[in-house]
């Protein structure tokens, strides 16, 4: 297998699947993140072995100039930091949220001679050191990323998947991150996408609020410029979604607020980006998402 491509934030656009030269084949995905703002980020790749791809190689692009020994700032209030899921003994994720930072002093070893460059825990101990287990995502895993300092524009490396399609399993009643494992944009009515075991909820349904029951996601806006604000919107699987202005075309798919099928005649059809997260929540059902190249 290739190497890990060390892509730079001077590459200047996106790469998707299809324009790779082999299933296997290294690659790379830039999204752009606003300064001083979350953002839903994702693990679009996969290691060159195969597996779980490090946190500490997945995305660059961001503030490198951050020091864990600061005796005059605290480095947790300007360090780009992510928030990462935590998950269970089985593998599931969980409502609990873990924070990371990259500072250029990260202790390695246990006797704190080995300092350079890395994501570290609250303890300024490197990720996959000798004092901090390593962070490893799945391809399809979202997570939150922001840089205090300054806008960025993230490039994201790794491995493509090797199979033509990629599932990830949600945990019911929680808001999983979850993204595109292939570096390719995605529309949530795609048939690139096929959302499995979810609850069978109608918009017309006089019995109760269909946004109660409904499968959800939140996704975050962009504005003219491509760039993400810091509002998340949400959008509803239901049963009855309205894809024709006469309301004669009734179909599963996603809708907004009003019942209106998502790239339908009523509403604008809704893109994930490559390198994108977004969270996903089915009030009663541990539902799968399955992506397609």
């Amino acid at each position: 297998m290739k190497k890990l491509m060390i892509a730079t934030a001077a590459l200047c656009a996106a790469v998707s699947v299809n324009a790779l030269e082999s299933a296997n084949t290294v690659g790379y995905t830039i999204d752009k993140a606003a300064n001083n703002t979350w953002k839903a980020s994702a693990t679009p790749f996969e290691s060159t072995t195969g597996a779980s791809i490090d946190l500490q190689t997945l995305f660059s692009g961001f503030s490198t100039d951050v020091y864990f020994d600061d005796d005059q700032v605290d480095f947790k209030t300007i360090a780009p930091c992510v928030q990462v899921q935590n998950r269970d003994a089985q593998g599931r994720i969980t409502g609990v949220l873990t924070k990371y930072y990259y500072v250029a002093d990260a202790g390695w070893d246990a006797g704190y001679t080995d300092i350079r460059p890395g994501w570290v825990n609250a303890s300024g101990d490197a990720l996959g050191g000798e004092n901090a287990a390593a962070v490893l995502l799945a391809p399809g895993t979202g997570f939150w990323f922001k840089d205090a300092q300054q806008a960025c524009d993230l490039t994201f490396a790794g491995q493509v998947v090797d199979e033509n399609s990629a599932q990830v399993t949600t945990v019911a009643d929680l808001w999983n991150a979850i993204c595109n494992p292939f570096p390719e944009d995605v529309a949530l009515n795609s048939a690139k996408v096929v959302w499995g075991s979810m609850t069978q909820a109608d918009f017309d349904n006089d019995q109760v609020d269909f946004k109660t029951v409904a499968p959800c996601v939140q996704i975050q806006e962009r504005d003219a410029s491509g760039n993400i604000t810091g509002v998340l919107k949400k959008y509803y699987y239901v049963q009855d979604a309205g894809w024709d202005a006469g309301y004669t075309d009734i179909r599963p798919g996603w809708a907004n607020a009003s019942g209106d099928a998502l790239g339908g005649e009523n509403a604008a059809a809704v893109t994930v980006k490559a390198g994108e997260g977004f969270w996903f929540r089915d009030p009663s059902s541990n539902a799968t998402v399955t992506f397609s190249k």
